[in-house]
This record gives C-alpha cells, structure tokens and sequence, in this order.
C-alpha cells in the first residue's frame, strides 16, 4: 500500500487563486487519502476562510515569509510523504499517485517535473538546459530525510527550494518526471520582467556557486493576471515603440547610414586619396590661420559653413575662397532640430545659406552638410530640390571634445583609409566645449601634422570633387558630367594637365580678385537677413 502524503501549500493573500489550486488537489486527495495543508502567511483577506470552505486543513504562520510558512507546513504535517505547490499553482491530474511512486523508489530522496509558467513558455525551456533541482510548485520528499538533514533552512527565503535540493541529496537523489506537470501563473515576470528575471538569476547563480542567496525577500504580487497581463502587453509595446525611435534616431545621426537617402561618406577610390572638410566657420582668426596652413602645404579643403556666421563674417569667407577654397552649405544656425522641421522651412533655410555666400564668394554652393550629419526625409527633399548634394563624413577627428594635438592627430591617422572624408572643425557652433575650444589651438597645431604624415604615407589630399571624379573613374569608365563647386565634375579620364596646373596654382597663397559688383547683384532675390518663424 502506497504511504500516504501531506501537501503543504503557503499562502498570503491568494483569495484569487486559491479556490483553482485547491480543486485541481480535490479529487486526487480524496483518491490518495492526502491531507492538504494551506498554511496562511498573515494574509489581511479570505484566503484562511477559503480554504476551511473548500476543505483543506489551516494552520497559521505570523513570521512573513516563504520559508516560514514552508517549515511550518512541514512541522504540522501528519504524513510521512510531503509535496509543496505554490497557491497560484494547479497540478496535473495524476500528481499525487506519480509522487508516491517516484518517492517508492531506492535512493531517491526528492522528487519534482517541470513548471510551466502560463504565458511564459521561455521560463520552462530555459530551465530545460539546467540541472533538475526541486522547484517550490512542484517539489516533494520524505519527512524522515529532512528532519535527518536538520530540517528547512529558514536562512534562505528567496531560493528556499534550490538550498533544500542541496541539502536533500546527502539522503539521495533528487528524481525528476516530464510527466509531474504543474501549470502556475506568470504574474511575478509579468509584472517586473527584467526586475524579477535579473534577481532571481542572480540569487541562482550565488547558491549554486556560493552555497549562500544573494537576495532573501522576495515582492509580494497579487494583481489579477488579467490585469498584469495587460500591464505586460503595454509594457512590450512601449519598449518596442522605444526600441524602434531610438534605432531610427540612432540611424539617422550615424554619418555613413543611408536611411532616407544615398549620402557621400567615402567613395570608393583605388588610390590613396583623401580630402580635409572644416565644419562651423566662419570663425575669424582660426579660419584665416587653418587657411595659411592648407595654402602654405598646397592641399585643397572643402569648408562647410553656416549662413549666420557668414553673414555676419563676410571678410573670413571672402578670404577662404579668395584662396581657391571649395565652400558648402551648412545650414543657417546649426540648429539640432533642423531634421524635424518641414520640407519648405529645411529649403528656407537652406536657400538663406547658400544667398550668404553667394553674395559673399560669387559662388553657389553644391554641398550640404546637415548640422551633426543629421539626417531626415525633409532633408533629402529639400537638398533635392536645391540641387544640393548631401556629404557627410567617413573619419572624425572629435576636435570638438579635446583641443590637444596630439589626440586630434592620432584620431585622423589612425583611422584614416583610401577614399576617407576627414572631419575637423575651424569653428564650433554649440557644445559644452563651444566657448572654450572656438580659438581652434588644438586643430591649428595638429593639422601640419596631419597633412605631411598623411604625405609621408603616400596619400594625396584632393577636393571633394576630385575624390568623387576617382570613384567614377573607378567604378566606370564614363561618367555625365554634373555641377560641383567649381562647375563641373572631373571628366572620368581626370584632369588634364593644363587643367590640374591651372587648379594647383589656386593654393599656391596669392588671394584672387573679390567678386565683382555686377555678380553680386545678379543673384535672383535679395538676401533674407532672417529666417522666417524664428
């Protein structure tokens, strides 16, 4: 005759699930001549009157806590043969008859199966790849082993049933059945999912390493599952909608991300070509003196510039491109919220830019730059319908953040590549470092550096243009021509000598005539003096 069994089920504040529990435990009971212990946790509901009504014995512990109320279960307990479930458990059909079995075998000590969290099946596979330890829904043993290993170790509360399996197999081992099936509710990772999931990983991983829990309380959840159900739900949809805007925003200020359009970032040469871009300036004495320096070297630069500062610095601007400089477009104020605003105030914008240095350089600009190559699709529109052409950056060398020379330097060498678009800054329009690093001393000292080691390594310094014109080359063996800062594009065969020789005595330091009155009144509408709106 099989030994008959007491289950022990702790209980706070389980008035709603209670009642399943216990009918699951019903008819098997009455089969298995079991008793059903529900030990009431000090809950302030009816979970005690529940459970006289439904038939089970109470008996009632004060200290608040699993293991207590586990240890007090298992002191009152009539029975030989003790099986723990959780109130918020239901167990399989035949629970009661595969225990007595399992526990009627030699050398078995415990016995336990698999839980299956409703709404949670990651739980259950997860469990699957680690060793077969009692689980607190689904666990039983015989009273004579635990008492002979001392009894429940009321020291550890979160992990009461992991420490009890360590223990348990000093008497044997511990047995498991797939077919000892207990379904229970997945309202603790429903309500705090990384909380719930980090603590009790965490407090695993320390008894199973340590012998010790890193943790001993655990939070106490009794919303409706319905209800954390739904609380879940939201909570997924949120983190996905914020998941999504991030990777988007993430995207869209990545400098080489072609998210809403194709960009240049770093054409694809098969020779060693690299061009200088200088963003922010205007900036006074430090583009003049960054102007000297590329002019003394004989190496073109590209200097994106923004329509506020050209405007109220037209004698900077005139003096970089009296020196054959390549100027382009860098919006009006620099402003972090330029990919945000719509198409016609973007083309506004950008438009007042390009008027600033038309009037100043008799040149229209052909290249855009956004403030911090942030990027939208209002942007691409408007640069579109601009005729402007989007160039960001392959290799920055984060001078807006250090103003020593030697980190900028071994920013750009270690990093620079065939094809590389350089990013340096002769001006800096905002930033927590704007005020104190807009004199440029770190770029001016680390760019003679730059240009005569990039030199050294065989590297030549080209326009934007002409690094595209390579691409071309490289790519095919004609290309249409298209309007640049000086025109046209590079036929694909290159510049002819006549040509590159006209083009080189453009830095060679001897400033060029300013443009003419009659140029600077030809332009097709005044110059905005400010932006609308703003």
């Amino acid at each position: 005759m099989a030994e008959r069994i007491s289950v022990v089920i702790p209980a706070y504040n389980e008035e709603d699930l209670l009642p399943d529990c216990l009918a699951a435990l019903r008819t098997q009971a009455q089969r298995s001549e079991a008793e059903i212990i529900v030990v009431d946790n000090d809950s302030s509901d009816r979970t005690a009157a529940i459970a006289l009504k439904l038939g089970a014995r109470v008996v009632t512990e004060k200290r608040r806590g699993y293991v207590f109320a586990l240890e007090c279960g298992i002191r009152a307990a009539r029975n030989p043969l003790i099986a723990a479930t959780d109130a918020d458990s239901m167990v399989g059909p035949d629970w009661l008859a595969r225990i007595q079995t399992a526990l009627a075998e030699p050398g078995v000590a415990g016995v336990t199966g698999p839980v299956h969290y409703e709404g949670l099946p990651l739980i259950h596979w997860l469990r699957g790849f680690l060793p077969h330890d009692l689980w607190g829904a689904n666990m039983a043993f015989r009273k004579a082993d635990l008492e002979a290993i001392g009894g429940v170790d009321c020291r550890v509360n979160m992990g009461a049933d992991l420490a009890l399996s360590a223990r348990l197999r000093r008497r044997g081992r511990i047995a498991y059945d797939k077919r000892l099936c207990v379904r229970t509710s997945d309202r603790r990772f429903s309500a705090q999912p990384l909380r719930q999931s980090l603590y009790h990983t965490l407090n695993y991983t320390s008894l199973k390493l340590l012998r010790r829990p890193l943790f001993w309380h655990f939070t106490a959840i009794r919303d409706s599952e319905v209800v954390l159900r739904q609380r879940m739900r939201k909570r997924l949809i949120g983190a996905g909608v914020t998941a999504s805007v991030l990777t988007v925003l993430y995207l869209c200020a990545w400098p080489s991300a072609p998210v809403f359009g194709k960009i240049v970032v770093r054409p694809d040469v098969d020779s060693k070509l690299v061009a200088l871009t200088f963003d922010d300036g205007p900036n006074g004495e430090a583009t003049r003196t960054i102007v000297d320096i590329l002019a003394q070297h004989g190496v073109p630069a590209t200097f994106f510039e923004v329509g506020r500062s050209v405007e109220m610095d037209s004698a900077t601007v005139r003096y970089v491109a009296d020196h054959g400089f390549a100027i382009g477009n860098h919006s009006w104020d620099h402003g972090y919220r330029l990919p945000l605003r719509s198409i016609s105030r973007i083309e506004h914008e950008m438009a007042m830019t390009e008027d600033a240095i038309t009037h100043v350089t008799g040149n229209r600009p052909v290249y855009f730059r956004p403030p911090h190559g942030w990027r939208s699709t209002q942007v691409f529109f408007a640069a579109r319908r601009l005729n402007l052409r989007i160039v960001n950056w392959s290799l920055d060398a984060v001078d807006y953040l250090s103003n020593d020379p030697d980190r900028i330097a071994r920013n750009v060498l270690h990093g620079v590549r065939p094809g590389s678009i350089i990013l340096l800054h002769d001006g800096l329009q905002d930033g927590p470092l704007a005020a104190e690093y807009r004199d440029r001393r770190g770029t001016i000292l680390a760019l003679p550096r730059i240009i005569e080691t990039l030199q050294r390594q065989g590297y030549t310094l080209v326009t934007i243009d002409e690094l595209l014109a390579a691409a071309d080359r490289a790519n095919t063996d004609s290309t249409p021509p298209v309007r640049t800062s000086s025109g046209t594009r590079p036929p694909a065969s290159g510049w002819s000598a006549a040509d590159r020789a006209r083009r080189s005595s453009r830095f060679s330091g001897t400033p060029r005539s300013s443009p003419s009155s009659a140029t600077r009144s030809s332009r097709t509408s005044p110059l905005p003096r400010k932006r609308d709106g703003s």
